[in-house]
C-alpha cells in the first residue's frame, strides 16, 4: 500500500513539475510578443496632384498558369513528324491522334527483313538437306539455324514497329 502511494505521488509531482515548466516557458514566450507602437515613428510619402489620365483597360500580370490535366506523350515509333495536327495551347481529348511520323524507312526495313528471312529460311533448308544426304556438317546447320532465328527477331521488331 505505502508503495501504491510512493508510485501516484512521484508520477503526479513528475507531471506537476512537467507541468510548471511548460507554463513557465509559454509566459516567457508570450512576454516576447508584445506588440510595438510604432504610430509615432515617421514614415517618407510622397505626394501627387490629382489630375485627369487615361487608363488602358487590360491588366497585365506576371503568371505561371498549369493545366488541368497533364500528360505526356511519346511515339511508338521514332522518326520525322511528317504531319501535326495540333498548335501549342490547343485541346487535346484522350485517344486523339496528333501528329503522323514518316514510316517510309520503316517500311524498308520491314521489306529487307521479309527479304533475309526469306534468304535465311533457304539457307537453312539448303544446308539440312546437306547434312542428311552427308554432304555438310551440322556446325553449318547450327549456324544456319541461329541465322534464321535472327531473321526472324530482326522481322518481327521491324514489324512491331510498323505497327
Amino acid at each position: 500500500m505505502k508503495k501504491k502511494i510512493i508510485i501516484i505521488s512521484g508520477a503526479f509531482l513528475l507531471f506537476a513539475s512537467v507541468g510548471f515548466v511548460l507554463n513557465k516557458n509559454k509566459n516567457a514566450i508570450d512576454a516576447k510578443n508584445v506588440i510595438v507602437d510604432r504610430s509615432s515613428i515617421p514614415v517618407a510619402v510622397t505626394v501627387v496632384k490629382v489630375s485627369n489620365q487615361s487608363v488602358s483597360g487590360n491588366l497585365e500580370l506576371p503568371a505561371t498558369l498549369e493545366p488541368s490535366k497533364q500528360a505526356d506523350i511519346s511515339a511508338v515509333t521514332s522518326g520525322k513528324i511528317s504531319s501535326l495536327r495540333i498548335i501549342l495551347g490547343s485541346t487535346v481529348g484522350a485517344g486523339q491522334v496528333i501528329g503522323a511520323v514518316d514510316t517510309r524507312q520503316q517500311q524498308i526495313n520491314l521489306k529487307d527483313a521479309k527479304e533475309v528471312l526469306a534468304k535465311a529460311q533457304k539457307d537453312y533448308q539448303l544446308n539440312k538437306e546437306l547434312f542428311e544426304g552427308n554432304a555438310g556438317t551440322a556446325q553449318s546447320v547450327k549456324d544456319a539455324e541461329r541465322t534464321l532465328e535472327g531473321a526472324r527477331t530482326k522481322q518481327f521488331y521491324q514489324y512491331t514497329i510498323q505497327n
